[in-house]
């Protein structure tokens, strides 16, 4: 975070030219102090795919897939400073005999647990096998309410929670592969596993979902020679409200998508890994009357898929959006930005 030092107070007899320079110099560092990102932090053992991130009341909250012979799930807390600086891990916990499938990352996401008191993490990821497992993460080396579900993707998957419902999204095994959700309880010991829903659209990668609370929004690698990216609404069917092509993205690896709670009207951000091995973060606005695309960022290189998230105001962590991603430049280490707001 850069902070801007105090103004002198007003000298006696200033020329209207002076005071009008100084205005504008005023404006100026506020516009360098909103368009400057904090650093960036990379830290840990390496992975080869898409680190997902969450914030959980005022923490944030890292699932990676180490680059050992199991690709074994690691979950790990960023620490910040009382600047909001990046300041290390608070703490990391790695599950032994928690094995990923080759090239897959987990999706953790906050959610509210029955019997347990503040957000809760809960983690999602696609086996050695390609099954995908849930759990719900306390803090130590073992996770509670394990579930294994009877679905399987070769690429990772994501969860959300609205309150202590949760969606999950993957890409299937069939030919031509599609995209399902699965509506869940964060109960996951008592959860119903059933009632998949299989979109009619097909992707290359992991999918992504993200919600303002009420409405679902979904966006993902396209198949095809185009490459391109797509996003919609989901409303519970197998089609999808406002169903966009962002054309002139394009990705076919696994992508991330948060909404920002700085943003009015549905504003946020599509994170993903481009045909060029760059990281992107491209600015969308997503809400009940609309899906679209604006300009995109550049945050680094990678040659893994993207996740982002949001955090709100009221703790130590600067508000706004934070991407994370296997930073090549960085022997594949798992790496954290603030990308806006």
């Amino acid at each position: 975070m850069i902070r801007t030092p105090a103004l002198p107070g007003p000298r006696r007899g200033r020329s209207a030219m002076s005071t009008l320079m100084a205005a504008l110099l005023i404006a100026f560092a506020l516009i360098g102090v909103a368009s400057t990102k904090a650093s960036a932090f990379a830290a840990g053992e390496a992975t080869d795919a898409r680190p997902g991130i969450a914030d959980a009341g005022g923490t944030l909250y890292v699932g990676w897939a180490g680059t050992d012979t199991g690709h074994t799930l690691n979950i790990g807390a960023l620490s910040f400073d009382s600047s909001g600086a990046f300041n290390g891990w608070a703490s990391v916990n790695t599950f032994s005999g928690e094995q990923t499938y080759a090239h897959t990352g987990p999706s953790v996401t906050a959610a509210s647990v029955p019997g347990y008191s503040g957000s809760q993490i809960l983690v999602a990821w696609t086996d050695i096998n390609g099954r995908l497992i849930l759990g719900h993460y306390v803090g130590t080396k073992t996770l509670s309410c394990e579930i294994a579900l009877n679905q399987y993707s070769h690429h990772s998957p994501y969860l959300i929670a609205i309150g202590s419902t949760v969606y999950l999204t993957w890409t299937g095994l069939d030919s031509a592969g599609h995209i399902n959700i699965l509506k869940l309880s964060s109960n996951l010991c008592s959860t119903s596993t059933s009632g998949t829903v299989t979109l009619n659209d097909t992707a290359t990668a992991g999918p992504a979902l993200t919600t303002d609370g009420a409405n679902i929004f979904v966006a993902w690698p396209g198949t095809g020679s185009g490459q391109n990216l797509w996003a919609g609404q989901y409303t519970g069917s197998s089609n999808l409200t406002h169903h966009t092509c962002f054309c002139q993205y394009k990705s076919t690896d696994d992508v991330g998508l948060t909404l920002s709670y700085n943003q009015p009207g549905g504003g946020g951000g599509l994170a993903y890994h481009g045909t060029n091995n760059r990281v992107y973060v491209v600015s969308v606005t997503m809400n009940g009357n609309t899906v679209s695309a604006g300009g995109q960022t550049d945050d680094g290189a990678t040659t893994s898929g993207v996740d982002i998230t949001a955090v709100p105001s009221g703790s130590n962590i600067p508000s706004g959006m934070y991407d994370s991603f296997a930073d090549s430049t960085a022997n594949g280490r798992p790496t954290f930005d603030y990308v806006g707001i």
